[in-house]
């Protein structure tokens, strides 16, 4: 039995990001260049909308990828707004 199991992470939620599906294309072309094993790749759908066809597994697991990079512009925004009333 392998010491590693994969998880499906298909329809979990992580930040703004929901899975969709595994990617195995991408994680076989990945594979093929690699020469240490590599993670799997979901498909994932952004609350904005925007669909990512190739986010890592791990980066999900770990919470390094919250959104597309939504979550970062309406930060931003809201900071920006939040600023200008002490002006």
């Amino acid at each position: 039995m392998p010491a590693f199991q994969k998880q499906n992470l298909t329809s979990k939620q992580f930040g703004y990001w929901t899975v969709i599906r595994e990617n195995r294309d991408h994680h076989q072309q990945v594979q093929k260049r690699s020469r240490h094993p590599v993670t799997s790749f979901w498909v994932c759908k952004c609350i904005c909308g925007k669909i990512k066809p190739a986010v890592r597994g791990s980066v999900l697991l770990d919470g390094r990828s919250q959104s597309c990079g939504c979550q970062r512009k309406h930060t931003l925004k809201r900071q920006a707004e939040k600023n200008q009333d002490f002006c």
